[in-house]
């Protein structure tokens, strides 16, 4: 981190705080300026581990804070150790940079399957002898079975990947694939051949399996047993099991229901005194810690002012779900980031300053770069029993690295 980097520490993230779940007690969690993201109001920063304990994540602002597009690399310490410049080779751009949304890895990081962020299309980026990666102009993912007996191209923001090389990508957000009726989950091998579909749009509906508006962000246990997805406009999340012939069916939800929310307010429309504790507000994104555990990132109402009276501007929620869909805790980032980081969008408070993409690193550390902050768990915290039912990304425990090429 440069000096100018540094030096934001106490004007972007003013405090932090995780309530224990079941105790009245608070843990102080450490922070610091992060400077990957924040380049607009797009921004979204979602990333993966692979099973090394590496983690990837797309940013758009470099250290000196100018624009360049490009994956972050950390390793299981948190530490930044590498930068991969994402040249996708498009027409009019060849040989220059583009945005990035997703980033997840095959299970060992020789592939990374990379959502361009303008075009909502997946590449694929090999990775070469030197450790640089190209993009493969070859590779993509092949159209899917829509609901209505035809195909529909791959066309999302969020994707993630599990310790077999498997790719589950959620098609949606603002992504319209026949006629924008038909946003769902679809499942590929590593070759981009379509293996299973499932997930629903329908707008009005609370049922399992089904979305209203769209899906966002997806998480997946390192088995491939358990697919987690946010369900935005219910601000929810939902799980989708693996059945014995493959197809993923809807378990359970997580967050807002029919029954407290009918009128899809999500925590808008709850007082901030904790009358619903697993209040969730538009959740665009999620992460899966190494250990299993669900990180759900709140947007709308908590990420900027105008919402809640009560409310210190700027607050950034994290909600903490165990895989069976209990309520963990709450994780509260207080930051000093304002919207006249962008002044052209300065009048803009509520598009603006919302948080899109969250990634959480080996050691918990949660990373928000449309936030510029990176919050670092309290000594001696855990989620260990977290993991109600398969590993976390690439199965919690780093493997050794390889030996270095002779």
């Amino acid at each position: 981190m440069t000096r100018n980097a540094s030096t934001l520490l106490a004007t972007l993230i003013v405090g932090l705080l995780m309530l224990a779940p079941g105790t009245a007690s608070a843990a102080t969690w450490g922070s610091q300026a992060e400077t990957c993201g924040g380049f607009n109001t797009s921004e979204r920063g979602s990333g993966q581990m692979d099973k090394y304990g590496r983690l990837y994540v797309p940013c758009s602002v470099n250290d000196a804070g100018q624009h360049s597009n490009y994956v972050a690399v950390f390793d299981t310490n948190g530490t930044r150790i590498q930068t991969i410049p994402l040249r996708f080779g498009l027409p009019g751009n060849p040989t220059g940079t583009d945005r990035g949304s997703d980033v997840a890895p095959s299970p060992d990081g020789s592939y990374l399957y990379v959502i361009h962020y303008s075009t909502y299309t997946t590449f694929r980026f090999n990775r070469q002898p030197d450790g640089s990666y190209v993009v493969d102009p070859a590779w993509r993912l092949k159209d899917y079975p829509n609901k209505f007996g035809g195909t529909a191209r791959p066309l999302g923001q969020f994707l993630a990947t599990d310790a077999q090389g498997y790719i589950y990508f959620s098609s949606g957000l603002w992504a319209c694939n026949v006629e924008c009726t038909d946003d769902g989950i679809v499942k590929y091998d590593p070759a981009g051949n379509v293996v299973t579909r499932f997930g629903e749009k329908a707008g009005g509906s609370w049922a399992l399996g089904q979305s209203h508006g769209s899906f966002g962000g997806v998480a997946v246990t390192a088995d491939g047993r358990r697919v987690f997805v946010v369900d935005i406009n219910n601000s929810r999340v939902q799980r989708f099991d693996r059945a014995a012939d493959g197809s993923y069916g809807a378990v359970l939800a997580m967050g807002m229901d029919q029954n407290v929310d009918p009128n899809r307010w999500g925590a808008c429309n709850f007082g901030r005194a904790g009358a619903l504790p697993q209040a969730l507000a538009a959740p665009y994104d999620l992460a899966m810690s190494a250990n299993g555990e669900l990180l759900v990132l709140n947007t709308t109402c908590l990420a900027h002012p105008g919402f809640y009276a009560d409310v210190t501007p700027w607050t950034i929620e994290v909600q903490r779900f165990a895989q069976d869909g209990t309520h963990r805790g709450v994780i509260n980032a207080l930051t000093q980031k304002t919207c006249t980081d962008n002044p052209a969008t300065a009048n803009d408070e509520r598009n603006y300053c919302r948080v899109h993409g969250i990634a959480v690193d080996h050691t918990g550390g949660i990373h928000l770069p449309q936030a510029k902050a990176l919050l670092r768990p309290a000594a001696g915290w855990s989620d260990a029993g977290a993991d109600a039912g398969g590993g976390g990304p690439m199965g919690g425990v780093a493997a050794p690295l390889p030996a270095p090429a002779p």
